[in-house]
C-alpha cells in the first residue's frame, strides 16, 4: 500500500531534489559561456575536466568531514559550508566581465563546495538508511527515495537552464 513519506524522508528528498537542479542547471549556461572564450573544442573538453575534477576526488571532501569536525559536528557544517560557497561563487561567476581562468576557477570551487555538501547528504542517508526497520518490509525505500528525488531535480534542471539561458543569459542563469 502506498503511504506518504515521513517528514525525514521528505526533507531529506528535499535535500537531494536540490542537489540534483543545482548540479543540471548550469550546464548549458556553462558550455555557452565557455564558448565565448573562442578555443577549440578540444581545450573546453579540458577546462570541463578541469571544473568538474572534485566529483572524481569525492573521497577528500569526506575525509575531511570525517576526521576534522567543526565545533563538534561532522556534516551539518560542511553542508551549511557547501552550500554558502556554491552560492557566493554563482554570484561572483554571474559577473559576465571575467577572465577564462577566473572563469574555471570559481565553476571548480563552485563544484568543490557541492561536492562537500554532496558527501554529507550522503553520510545522513547512510546513516538513516541504517535505522530504516528490516522487518517492515521499508528496507532500501529510503536510498530509493532519493535516488529519485535527485533524478527528477536533475531532470528540471536540465530543462530550466536552457530556458533561463534564452530569456536572461548567462549571468541570469548564475543568479
Amino acid at each position: 500500500a502506498f503511504s506518504l513519506p515521513d517528514r525525514r524522508k521528505m526533507s531529506l528528498g528535499a535535500l537531494y531534489f536540490c542537489l540534483g537542479i543545482q548540479l543540471s542547471v548550469y550546464d548549458y549556461a556553462m558550455r555557452k559561456d565557455l564558448e565565448k572564450y573562442n578555443v577549440s573544442m578540444s581545450m573546453i573538453s579540458v577546462w570541463m575536466f578541469g571544473i568538474y575534477f572534485p566529483w572524481f576526488a569525492k573521497f577528500v571532501p569526506a575525509l575531511a568531514s570525517d576526521y576534522f569536525g567543526v565545533n563538534g559536528y561532522h556534516r551539518k557544517p560542511y553542508m551549511i559550508i557547501g552550500n554558502c560557497v556554491a552560492a557566493v561563487c554563482m554570484l561572483i561567476i554571474s559577473n559576465e566581465q571575467m577572465s577564462a581562468p577566473s572563469y574555471i576557477g570559481f565553476f571548480f570551487l563552485y563544484n568543490l563546495a557541492i561536492c562537500l555538501a554532496d558527501v554529507n547528504y550522503d553520510a545522513c542517508i547512510v546513516k538513516a538508511t541504517r535505522e530504516e526497520d528490516k522487518d517492515s518490509g521499508e528496507r532500501g525505500s529510503l536510498q530509493s527515495f532519493m535516488i529519485i528525488s535527485r533524478e527528477v531535480g536533475n531532470a528540471i534542471g536540465d530543462c530550466m537552464g536552457p530556458l533561463l539561458w534564452k530569456e536572461f543569459g548567462s549571468s541570469g542563469v548564475y543568479q
